[in-house]
């Protein structure tokens, strides 16, 4: 998800709950008017950075410019260490990153203990197949000599300020939202589950879900990064992050669904992801039954949408899914209406399935002619947009340019016409986004220079305009169309 801020996207990440020795005491708070635990997690920390060093993409989008600092210098030289390593050879031979990383962090005793809070062997019913329990055993071990190794216990504590500032906003954003109790009223789930929110300011923009099985029962997790930080630096969330709060908790009651009836959804799934393969994949979503966990917790969220913020919201934000290639999730959530009108009937959503499975048959038999009724009057607005807007002639440094002059000062952009005056949108698109410290037209407004600092040795990439904020315009309001930019420096 992507946000502005004045300028730029100069975008955070959000801290996370957890269980530590007295050397990283937790933050957590609690209270009756949000119902659940808020902190930031030094397991998720600690996981996020080992990640991170081993060059996944998705750890590499820090908004918290002082923190992405500070864990550049605090673990420079550590890329080769052999929990990097592994995880390096992780992502290559298993697909491990995304939410399969936090999931295994949740179910570390503690970043100083190797031993999991349930035997990993069998593998714990919270973790996917892309682990195994011996694979568990090595990077938990791993990840436990690099904080060792690494001093990340001081690294920890030094931030204990940025990590009560991001754990108090969100608190004050979810109190008397009722999210646990709306959990257990619209999933039918028992009462008493224990929430847990975790903030990962190590994350960006990546949101997961994840679930804890113990002995003494389910542990809920909705894992949150920090998506933006004030005029001073400091993590801040705003209203738009609380449908993703539902999203992330109802991960724990939509997947089980959708696994334990992975053989009736099977013959659908196949119809409908290639329609969307290409789309799905620039999300991360890499096969049918993940994109169908997706489309129902998407749904579900529509549903709590539609009860707190009311109808009109939930329909736009419909419109939205549609747009990120869901395009049947806006008539799943209204098939949802019929789960709460009969509740006698269906008294939790497993015993709705039945009724999902038949709606995804009967759009997958038509599915190439919905999506194309859906998506052709797009294509029509965007050829007519296309041929309307203002064109980029040249950027300095160019697209794809390597060996750029880390010394830099200026990216230039020259337009094909006048452009509106300070009316930006220079986005993050996914990747290092350089410091920009100010942008100004010239006379003419047709050749923009954006001041940057740039060090050594990184890949840089940023978009001009994006589908949600498109303030590049010409004088007579013809918006920029999409740009990314992509270069290296030496």
């Amino acid at each position: 998800m992507r946000r502005t801020l004045s300028l730029f996207l100069l975008s955070i990440l959000i801290p996370l709950g957890f269980v530590a020795r007295p050397v990283m005491e937790t933050q957590a708070a609690g209270a009756p008017e949000t119902g659940m635990s808020i902190a930031v997690d030094p397991r998720i920390e600690l996981t996020s950075i080992i990640f991170r060093l081993a060059g996944h993409r998705e750890y590499n989008q820090c908004r918290v410019p002082s923190y992405a600092a500070d864990m550049d210098t605090h673990f420079a030289g550590l890329e080769q260490h052999e929990a990097v390593q592994l995880a390096r050879l992780l992502s290559r031979t298993r697909g491990l990153g995304y939410d399969a990383v936090p999931a295994l962090a949740v179910h570390l005793a503690d970043v100083q203990d190797c031993a999991g809070r349930v035997p990993w062997d069998p593998l714990p019913r919270g973790l996917d197949q892309r682990w195994t329990p011996e694979l568990a055993r090595r990077f938990a071990a791993a990840a436990c000599r690099f904080a060792a190794d690494s001093d990340f216990p001081s690294f920890w504590n030094a931030h204990q300020d940025i990590y009560a500032v991001a754990r108090d906003r969100m608190r004050v954003l979810v109190q008397d939202q009722g999210i646990p109790a709306w959990y257990g009223r619209f999933f039918g789930a028992r009462e008493g589950l224990p929430f847990f929110m975790e903030l990962g300011l190590a994350n960006g923009p990546a949101n997961y879900g994840a679930r804890v099985f113990l002995p003494e029962g389910e542990e809920l997790h909705s894992i949150m990064g920090v998506w933006q930080s004030d005029k001073n630096g400091q993590p801040m969330f705003p209203n738009q992050a609380l449908p993703t709060v539902v999203h992330e908790f109802s991960h724990s009651a939509v997947n089980p669904c959708i696994d334990a009836h992975a053989a009736q959804l099977a013959a659908s799934g196949e119809v409908l992801f290639p329609l969307v393969r290409e789309a799905m994949s620039r999300q991360a979503y890499s096969s049918w039954n993940t994109v169908m966990r997706e489309s129902l917790v998407r749904a579900c969220t529509l549903r709590w949408v539609a009860e707190a913020w009311g109808r009109p919201v939930a329909d736009t934000m419909a419109e939205k899914e549609q747009h990120n290639s869901f395009y049947w999730v806006p008539e799943l959530a209204r098939l949802l209406e019929s789960y709460e009108a009969e509740r006698h009937t269906y008294p939790d959503l497993a015993a709705f399935m039945p009724r999902v499975v038949e709606f995804m048959d009967e759009w997958a038999a038509d599915g190439p002619r919905r999506v194309a009724a859906i998506t052709e009057p797009w294509e029509a607005e965007k050829r007519a947009l296309a041929a309307k807007a203002p064109r980029i002639v040249s950027i300095t440094p160019a697209d794809g340019a390597t060996g750029v002059d880390p010394g830099l000062k200026e990216i230039v952009v020259v337009f094909d016409r006048p452009m509106k005056d300070r009316s930006w949108s220079v986005v993050r698109a996914d990747g290092m986004m350089p410091d920009f410290t100010g942008a100004a037209y010239d006379e003419g407004r047709t050749v923009l220079r954006l001041q940057v600092q740039l060090k050594p040795g990184q890949t840089y990439r940023f978009g001009l305009n994006d589908n949600h904020y498109r303030s590049f315009m010409d004088e007579q309001g013809n918006r920029l169309l999409p740009t990314v930019v992509e270069f290296s420096t030496r």
